[in-house]
């Protein structure tokens, strides 16, 4: 039965980064999990695909479309609120430094503090 292959899902969803016939293959089942278990591969795959090179955006272009939906977005959106502001907020502090001593400019640093408060500091969420 499918639902064996759900625990399988973040490697299958890495897998996708492999070139070759083997990413291919995986496509079809991760689609098929994803139109029987939405819910279930939706967390690890917005956590994948924010890391995937344009192989495995390419091959995750429909899997993107099944799993689209505001309210999970918005679950998922929440649950990474629930970490301790001060922890994010450390996170980012570190980010800048790392940037700043790597020579980035005013204006990319500038933006990413912007990215920042409405990460933290998002009076809405």
């Amino acid at each position: 039965p499918p639902w064996l292959f759900v625990e399988w899902v973040p490697q299958m969803l890495s897998s996708l980064e492999i070139p070759g016939a083997g990413g291919d293959a995986l496509v079809p089942c991760l689609e098929s999990l994803a139109s029987e278990y939405p819910s279930a591969v939706h967390p690890d795959f917005h956590l994948s695909r924010a890391h995937f090179t344009e192989l495995g955006v390419g091959r995750s272009t429909r899997l993107n479309r099944m799993l689209h939906s505001h309210s999970r977005d918005a679950f998922t959106r929440a649950v990474t609120l629930l970490d301790f502001p001060h922890k994010r907020l450390e996170w980012w502090r570190q980010h800048l430094k790392m940037l700043a001593h790597a020579g980035t400019s005013d204006e990319v640093l500038s933006a990413i503090a912007d990215e920042m408060v409405r990460d933290v500091a998002d009076p809405d969420e």
